[in-house]
C-alpha cells in the first residue's frame, strides 16, 4: 500500500536525503522517498500504515510529519 505524506520544516534537498535514510530504516516498510521540491514523502508499507512510528522518526529527524486520517468511501 501507498501513503503520501506531508513534510515540514525541510530547507533544502539535503534535508529530504536524511529523512529519507531515516525512514527506510523503519522495520516492514517497504520504501520511503521524500521529496524536498514537492515536501512530501511517498511511503511503501506492507499491513497496518505504522503511523505513530513515522511521526516518530519524522520529528526525531527535525521535522513535522502531517498524516490525513483515512478517508471512509461509501
Amino acid at each position: 500500500m501507498k501513503k503520501t505524506i506531508v513534510i515540514e520544516g525541510m530547507h533544502c534537498n539535503r534535508c529530504a536525503e536524511r529523512l529519507q535514510l531515516e525512514l527506510n530504516e523503519i522495520e516492514d516498510l517497504k520504501s520511503a522517498k521524500v521529496s524536498f521540491k514537492n515536501k512530501k514523502a511517498v511511503i511503501n508499507y506492507k499491513g497496518e500504515f505504522p503511523k505513530a512510528i513515522i511521526e516518530d522518526v519524522v520529528e526525531k529527524t527535525g521535522y513535522i510529519a502531517i498524516i490525513e486520517a483515512e478517508k471512509n468511501e461509501s
